[in-house]
């Protein structure tokens, strides 16, 4: 970490913000990944009672 950086706060906000937004992207994804897996599961092995 420099002292004399030109970086101010927006762009660490900025960049802050963009990052949790893909972070956010990419949750989302691995949750419908997984959603749409548990869904296909459940069509393929059915318990018959």
């Amino acid at each position: 970490m420099t002292t004399n950086s030109p970086q101010g706060f927006g762009y660490r906000a900025r960049r802050t913000f963009t990052r949790l937004l893909v972070f956010l992207v990419i949750l989302g994804l691995g949750g419908g990944v997984v959603f749409l897996l548990g869904q296909l599961n459940s069509r393929t092995f059915t318990l018959v009672t």
